[in-house]
Protein backbone atom coordinates (compact mmCIF):
# COMPACT_ATOMS: atom_id res chain seq x y z
CA UNK A 1 0.00 0.00 0.00
CA UNK A 2 2.97 2.24 0.35
CA UNK A 3 4.38 2.00 -2.35
CA UNK A 4 0.86 2.68 -4.20
CA UNK A 5 0.44 6.15 -2.16
CA UNK A 6 3.79 6.80 -3.55
CA UNK A 7 3.16 6.96 -7.33
CA UNK A 8 -0.31 8.73 -6.33
CA UNK A 9 1.93 11.53 -4.92
CA UNK A 10 3.72 11.46 -8.25
CA UNK A 11 0.86 12.06 -10.26
CA UNK A 12 -0.70 14.74 -8.75
CA UNK A 13 2.35 17.02 -8.89
CA UNK A 14 3.51 16.92 -5.31
CA UNK A 15 6.96 15.87 -6.47
CA UNK A 16 9.16 19.82 -6.15
CA UNK A 17 12.36 17.46 -5.19
CA UNK A 18 12.07 16.15 -8.61
CA UNK A 19 11.59 18.90 -11.08
CA UNK A 20 12.81 17.29 -14.18
CA UNK A 21 11.37 13.78 -13.52
CA UNK A 22 7.71 14.77 -15.31
CA UNK A 23 9.66 15.68 -19.34
CA UNK A 24 12.27 14.34 -20.96
CA UNK A 25 14.25 15.75 -23.93
CA UNK A 26 14.35 13.02 -27.29
CA UNK A 27 17.05 13.58 -29.32
CA UNK A 28 16.88 12.40 -33.30
CA UNK A 29 20.28 12.07 -34.99
CA UNK A 30 21.09 15.90 -35.69
CA UNK A 31 17.86 17.11 -35.29
CA UNK A 32 17.20 19.96 -32.79
CA UNK A 33 16.16 18.83 -29.37
CA UNK A 34 12.24 18.69 -28.87
CA UNK A 35 9.98 18.55 -25.70
CA UNK A 36 8.57 15.38 -25.48
CA UNK A 37 6.49 14.88 -22.53
CA UNK A 38 6.55 11.22 -21.13
CA UNK A 39 3.94 10.35 -18.68
CA UNK A 40 6.00 8.16 -16.00
CA UNK A 41 2.95 6.70 -14.06
CA UNK A 42 2.52 3.55 -15.69
CA UNK A 43 5.71 2.66 -15.30
CA UNK A 44 5.87 3.74 -11.57
CA UNK A 45 2.36 2.03 -11.24
CA UNK A 46 3.62 -0.97 -12.52
CA UNK A 47 6.88 -1.36 -10.39
CA UNK A 48 4.31 -0.55 -7.41
CA UNK A 49 2.26 -3.80 -8.53
CA UNK A 50 5.28 -5.45 -8.58
CA UNK A 51 6.63 -4.77 -5.50
CA UNK A 52 3.14 -5.66 -4.22
CA UNK A 53 3.13 -9.13 -5.48
CA UNK A 54 6.69 -9.62 -4.71
CA UNK A 55 5.74 -9.05 -0.79
CA UNK A 56 2.73 -11.24 -1.07
CA UNK A 57 4.94 -13.99 -2.96
CA UNK A 58 6.95 -13.50 0.30
CA UNK A 59 4.54 -13.91 2.93
CA UNK A 60 3.21 -16.85 0.83
CA UNK A 61 6.12 -18.26 0.87
CA UNK A 62 7.00 -18.03 4.49
CA UNK A 63 3.61 -19.67 5.67
CA UNK A 64 4.42 -22.39 3.42
CA UNK A 65 7.44 -23.07 4.88
CA UNK A 66 6.15 -22.94 8.35
CA UNK A 67 3.32 -25.67 7.47
CA UNK A 68 5.84 -27.92 6.74
CA UNK A 69 5.73 -30.70 9.08
CA UNK A 70 8.69 -31.38 11.13
CA UNK A 71 11.30 -34.15 11.26
CA UNK A 72 12.35 -36.44 14.15
CA UNK A 73 10.43 -35.04 16.65
CA UNK A 74 9.67 -36.96 19.96
CA UNK A 75 5.64 -36.18 19.18
CA UNK A 76 2.98 -35.24 17.10
CA UNK A 77 3.91 -31.98 14.91
CA UNK A 78 0.98 -30.00 13.56
CA UNK A 79 0.71 -28.49 10.50
CA UNK A 80 -2.00 -26.60 8.58
CA UNK A 81 -2.11 -27.49 4.67
CA UNK A 82 -3.48 -25.64 1.53
CA UNK A 83 -6.80 -26.71 2.30
CA UNK A 84 -6.51 -25.19 5.55
CA UNK A 85 -6.94 -28.39 8.00
CA UNK A 86 -4.97 -28.70 10.66
CA UNK A 87 -2.57 -31.91 10.71
CA UNK A 88 -0.91 -34.27 12.93
CA UNK A 89 2.06 -36.11 11.38
CA UNK A 90 2.78 -39.06 13.15
CA UNK A 91 6.52 -40.43 14.49
CA UNK A 92 7.65 -43.93 15.04
CA UNK A 93 6.93 -42.86 19.33
CA UNK A 94 3.47 -42.16 18.58
CA UNK A 95 2.85 -45.53 16.90
CA UNK A 96 4.84 -47.22 19.70
CA UNK A 97 2.83 -45.64 22.78
CA UNK A 98 -0.28 -46.28 21.34
CA UNK A 99 0.58 -49.90 20.62
CA UNK A 100 0.27 -49.64 16.94
CA UNK A 101 3.60 -50.94 15.73
CA UNK A 102 3.38 -54.56 16.60
CA UNK A 103 7.23 -55.17 17.30
CA UNK A 104 7.61 -52.53 19.71
CA UNK A 105 9.40 -50.25 16.94
CA UNK A 106 12.15 -52.55 15.75
CA UNK A 107 10.55 -52.69 12.08
CA UNK A 108 11.50 -49.07 12.14
CA UNK A 109 15.49 -49.77 12.44
CA UNK A 110 14.82 -50.51 8.64
CA UNK A 111 14.57 -47.56 6.59
CA UNK A 112 13.95 -49.73 3.37
CA UNK A 113 11.52 -52.25 5.64
CA UNK A 114 7.42 -52.24 4.24
CA UNK A 115 6.44 -50.65 8.44
CA UNK A 116 9.32 -48.44 7.38
CA UNK A 117 8.09 -46.74 4.40
CA UNK A 118 4.33 -46.97 6.21
CA UNK A 119 5.83 -44.49 9.14
CA UNK A 120 7.31 -42.35 6.09
CA UNK A 121 3.92 -41.02 5.03
CA UNK A 122 2.37 -40.79 8.07
CA UNK A 123 4.92 -38.43 8.77
CA UNK A 124 5.13 -36.31 5.79
CA UNK A 125 1.48 -36.77 4.82
CA UNK A 126 -0.44 -36.70 8.49
CA UNK A 127 -3.49 -37.28 9.46
CA UNK A 128 -6.72 -34.81 10.37
CA UNK A 129 -5.92 -33.46 13.77
CA UNK A 130 -8.49 -35.47 16.20
CA UNK A 131 -8.05 -38.99 14.42
CA UNK A 132 -9.05 -41.63 16.68
CA UNK A 133 -6.29 -44.23 17.54
CA UNK A 134 -8.66 -46.91 15.77
CA UNK A 135 -8.12 -44.76 12.49
CA UNK A 136 -4.40 -43.98 12.73
CA UNK A 137 -4.66 -47.86 13.46
CA UNK A 138 -6.12 -48.78 10.38
CA UNK A 139 -4.58 -46.15 8.02
CA UNK A 140 -1.00 -48.01 9.27
CA UNK A 141 -2.35 -51.32 8.32
CA UNK A 142 -3.07 -50.53 5.01
CA UNK A 143 -0.16 -48.50 4.20
CA UNK A 144 1.50 -51.61 5.22
CA UNK A 145 -0.81 -53.34 2.78
CA UNK A 146 0.55 -51.05 -0.12
CA UNK A 147 4.23 -51.50 0.21
CA UNK A 148 4.13 -54.85 1.41
CA UNK A 149 2.76 -56.21 -1.86
CA UNK A 150 3.73 -53.44 -4.55
CA UNK A 151 6.67 -54.19 -6.63
CA UNK A 152 7.73 -57.20 -3.92
CA UNK A 153 9.65 -59.89 -5.29
CA UNK A 154 9.29 -63.13 -4.21
CA UNK A 155 10.09 -66.81 -6.19
CA UNK A 156 5.87 -66.68 -6.65
CA UNK A 157 6.97 -63.30 -8.72
CA UNK A 158 10.15 -65.28 -10.78
CA UNK A 159 7.86 -68.01 -11.77
CA UNK A 160 4.77 -66.03 -12.54
CA UNK A 161 5.87 -63.15 -14.08
CA UNK A 162 9.73 -63.73 -15.36
CA UNK A 163 12.78 -63.62 -13.20
CA UNK A 164 13.37 -60.34 -11.60
CA UNK A 165 9.81 -58.88 -12.37
CA UNK A 166 7.74 -57.43 -10.17
CA UNK A 167 4.61 -55.52 -11.20
CA UNK A 168 3.08 -52.43 -9.49
CA UNK A 169 -0.59 -52.66 -8.24
CA UNK A 170 -3.03 -52.62 -11.45
CA UNK A 171 -5.37 -50.15 -10.03
CA UNK A 172 -7.35 -47.37 -11.55
CA UNK A 173 -6.66 -44.64 -8.63
CA UNK A 174 -3.29 -45.40 -6.90
CA UNK A 175 -3.24 -44.65 -3.75
CA UNK A 176 0.26 -43.15 -3.63
CA UNK A 177 -1.87 -40.02 -5.35
CA UNK A 178 -4.43 -40.11 -2.30
CA UNK A 179 -2.27 -39.89 0.78
CA UNK A 180 -3.55 -37.09 2.12
CA UNK A 181 -7.83 -37.84 2.06
CA UNK A 182 -9.30 -39.99 4.30
CA UNK A 183 -8.02 -43.91 3.65
CA UNK A 184 -12.34 -44.50 2.97
CA UNK A 185 -11.88 -43.12 -0.49
CA UNK A 186 -9.05 -45.38 -1.15
CA UNK A 187 -9.44 -47.77 -4.36
CA UNK A 188 -11.42 -50.84 -2.64
CA UNK A 189 -11.81 -49.73 0.30
CA UNK A 190 -15.31 -49.44 2.10
CA UNK A 191 -15.85 -48.01 5.44
CA UNK A 192 -19.01 -47.70 7.26
CA UNK A 193 -20.25 -44.02 8.72
CA UNK A 194 -17.91 -44.45 11.55
CA UNK A 195 -15.45 -44.28 8.93
CA UNK A 196 -13.76 -47.59 10.00
CA UNK A 197 -13.26 -50.17 7.42
CA UNK A 198 -15.58 -52.84 6.83
CA UNK A 199 -14.14 -54.60 3.03
CA UNK A 200 -11.36 -54.46 1.43
CA UNK A 201 -11.63 -56.06 -2.46
CA UNK A 202 -8.16 -55.75 -4.24
CA UNK A 203 -8.93 -59.09 -6.61
CA UNK A 204 -6.73 -58.92 -9.94
CA UNK A 205 -4.70 -56.10 -9.18
CA UNK A 206 -1.28 -57.62 -9.37
CA UNK A 207 -0.43 -57.50 -5.65
CA UNK A 208 3.22 -59.33 -4.64
CA UNK A 209 4.56 -60.60 -2.00
CA UNK A 210 2.95 -60.96 1.63
CA UNK A 211 0.02 -60.56 3.64
CA UNK A 212 1.26 -58.00 6.55
CA UNK A 213 0.37 -59.19 10.34
CA UNK A 214 -0.57 -54.93 10.47
CA UNK A 215 -3.97 -55.94 9.15
CA UNK A 216 -5.01 -57.26 12.49
CA UNK A 217 -5.14 -53.70 13.57
CA UNK A 218 -7.97 -53.82 11.33
CA UNK A 219 -9.66 -56.74 14.14
CA UNK A 220 -11.47 -54.19 16.29
CA UNK A 221 -13.44 -52.86 13.69
CA UNK A 222 -16.11 -54.40 11.36
CA UNK A 223 -14.20 -55.84 9.17
CA UNK A 224 -16.15 -58.71 7.42
CA UNK A 225 -14.79 -59.33 3.69
CA UNK A 226 -10.91 -59.24 2.40
CA UNK A 227 -10.68 -60.05 -1.24
CA UNK A 228 -7.09 -60.47 -2.59
CA UNK A 229 -8.22 -63.16 -5.46
CA UNK A 230 -7.02 -63.75 -8.62
CA UNK A 231 -3.42 -61.89 -7.25
CA UNK A 232 -1.34 -64.94 -8.52
CA UNK A 233 2.22 -63.37 -7.82
CA UNK A 234 0.70 -62.78 -3.66
CA UNK A 235 2.61 -65.06 -1.05
CA UNK A 236 4.65 -68.34 -1.23
CA UNK A 237 1.34 -71.04 -0.36
CA UNK A 238 -0.36 -71.50 2.45
CA UNK A 239 -3.08 -69.41 4.18
CA UNK A 240 -2.03 -66.36 5.48
CA UNK A 241 -1.57 -66.56 9.74
CA UNK A 242 -3.10 -62.91 9.84
CA UNK A 243 -6.54 -64.16 8.93
CA UNK A 244 -6.78 -65.93 12.11
CA UNK A 245 -6.08 -62.73 13.63
CA UNK A 246 -9.54 -61.47 12.14
CA UNK A 247 -12.72 -62.50 14.26
CA UNK A 248 -14.84 -60.12 12.53
CA UNK A 249 -14.46 -62.01 8.64
CA UNK A 250 -17.04 -63.49 6.90
CA UNK A 251 -19.67 -62.11 9.54
CA UNK A 252 -21.79 -59.17 7.28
Amino acid sequence: MASINTVENIDSGQHDQLPAVDEILVKRGNHNWSNKRISLFPILKAGAIFLAAGAMFAIGFGVGRSSKPKSGGDSNDTGIRAGGENRDFISAKDLISKRIALKNGQEFDNESSYQSRALKILSEKGVVEGYSDQKLAQRYALLCLYYSTNRVRTDVTDEQFGYGTTPGWHVMSPWKFVWENDECVWYGIACNTEGLVVRIELTDHLLTGYIPMELKLLKNGPVSIIDFSGNRGLGQGGFPRVFSELDSLGKS
